[in-house]
């Protein structure tokens, strides 16, 4: 219990609103963190980075949008905001500030995974 209560601290401090997640989970803490861990280590990742390499912007939207959606599910905060711009990048006409919005939204990843190792 202790551990529990000390990530969902850390997630907060973080930015995150585990809380929430949690009561939207009907309070099953194992499901919320079970599919946290997915998400954070999930293939979508590197298929996006591989789609975004590949200049397959309309692919690379889709993927961005899922994940978009993953994180407000998981009341992500700052990765779901970082996912809104950079899905916004990708909508239609491909924004000039992709490259560097991506390189954030990927320290911003990094930074979660830091919190819950």
């Amino acid at each position: 219990m202790e551990d529990i209560e000390a990530k969902v601290a850390a997630l907060c401090e973080w930015g995150a609103d585990p809380n929430a997640a949690i009561r939207r989970m009907l309070g099953d803490e194992e499901l919320f963190f079970g599919l946290l861990n997915s998400f954070i280590d999930g293939s979508d990742w590197k298929l996006l980075g591989d789609l975004l390499e590949n200049k397959s912007f309309e692919n690379a939207f889709v993927i961005a949008h899922r994940m978009k959606g993953s994180a407000a599910d998981l009341s992500l905060g700052p990765l779901f905001e970082s996912l809104c711009i950079v899905t916004d990048d990708l909508r239609g006409e491909v924004s000039s500030s992709l490259s560097e919005d991506v390189k954030s939204l990927m320290m911003i990843r990094a930074s979660l995974k830091a919190v819950m190792k």
